[in-house]
């Protein structure tokens, strides 16, 4: 990534920084949402719960939730314009979204393969 971008090393520290900060915010939320569903999962399973209006709490909260992690990825991106300049987010946006879809197809046809063996 960071010859995709041609950062220099004080870009490249300060751009790290920042990716650091929002993972951890990102992490926060992800662990939010993940104890939100174990929870609606269990009352689920034990169908403790029989109130629609529970049920829609608990949706709009894990939306809310996702919401919040689509939130924190723009903020970063937008953030970036005093260290990268906008080709070079763009060079960045693209290597993302590039890197995810790999690692989505690596998984996909190892999958596929466990399958078949």
């Amino acid at each position: 990534m960071i010859e995709a971008l041609n950062l220099s090393e004080e870009t490249t520290v300060r751009f790290f920084v920042r990716r650091r900060d929002i993972q951890i915010k990102i992490k926060e939320i992800l662990e939010q949402r993940d104890l939100a569903m174990h929870e609606l999962e269990n009352e689920i399973k034990n169908d403790s719960q029989t109130s629609d209006a529970f049920y829609k709490e608990q949706v709009n909260k894990l939306i809310s939730l996702k919401s919040g992690i689509t939130s924190e990825r723009e903020n970063f991106i937008r953030s970036l314009g005093d260290i990268l300049t906008p080709r070079q987010i763009a060079k960045l946006i693209v290597f993302e979204s590039n890197f995810r879809r790999e690692v989505r197809e690596t998984l996909m046809k190892r999958g596929r393969d466990q399958m078949n063996n």
